[in-house]
């Protein structure tokens, strides 16, 4: 082991995330977390690179990372440094990743803070991968705003593609009053807009007939309003698309 290097015994899986994060952004990735399963996905330009966090390679992760070739062009593990470095099972870690075609970065907890590295590259792997599965990836990680989950974290509401477009719609709502799907299509909001409000699955807008024209309307419910309170930054941010709409 390397001197400086500090080894946090209560880690978790989630400590793990920005250091890897930053270093990948440095690499010019786009990086999210916690996509479809995925503890990080990074995209740049048509490459997809998967990264699952963990505190020590084991089989769990193994197996995890094999299930990833499915869909990414490369996938990596991200463990925090072994104590024992340069370790006989170290270099035994190594060498079976290497015949997994998986890569290993590995996180390095010193007194100046984490500091993320490749221990080793994947090879180069051409699996018949799950087409259907990766563009769900892409879908989901591109119809999102920005990064705002932490991969590695369980239990916890994710602000999904999905949630987002029912976070416009509502914002939309809120900003101009009660509409019709085709008034906030004008607005800017997806092309889902008239599906997301028949479900309403999160119960965030309220149904207003109007006897006259039979066109429906919708106005923001108190649930939407909390969950507008609730992402402020996401919320200004879609009224500010509103407010420069026409």
């Amino acid at each position: 082991m390397k001197s400086g290097v500090r080894w946090v015994d209560k880690l978790r899986e989630a400590d793990l995330y920005a250091p890897v994060r930053d270093f990948l952004v440095n690499l010019g990735y786009d990086v999210k977390g916690e996509v479809k399963g995925c503890d990080m996905t990074a995209v740049r330009e048509d490459t997809l690179v998967i990264v699952e966090l963990k505190r020590s390679f084991n089989a769990e992760l193994v197996f995890q990372a094999i299930e990833r070739q499915k869909t990414a062009d490369s996938v990596y593990v991200a463990i925090p440094r072994p104590k024992s470095y340069t370790a006989k099972r170290w270099r035994d870690t190594l060498a079976l990743a290497a015949r997994l075609e998986l890569g290993i970065i590995v996180v390095a907890f010193t007194a100046a803070g984490p500091v993320a590295e490749i221990a080793c590259h994947p090879r180069e792997y051409t699996p018949r991968r799950k087409t259907n599965k990766r563009l769900a990836i892409l879908r989901e990680h591109n119809g999102r705003t920005g990064d705002r989950n932490t991969g590695g974290v369980n239990k916890t509401k994710l602000m999904t593609a999905y949630r987002e477009q029912c976070l416009h719609i509502a914002a939309a709502l809120e900003e101009r009053g009660a509409l019709t799907s085709k008034a906030l299509r004008a607005l800017g909001t997806c092309d889902k807009t008239a599906g997301i409000l028949r479900r309403n699955f999160y119960q965030w807008f309220e149904k207003i007939e109007n006897n006259d024209t039979k066109e429906k309307s919708y106005r923001v419910s108190e649930a939407g309003r909390a969950a507008l309170a609730q992402y402020g930054g996401l919320t200004e941010y879609y009224k500010s698309i509103t407010k420069a709409s026409p």
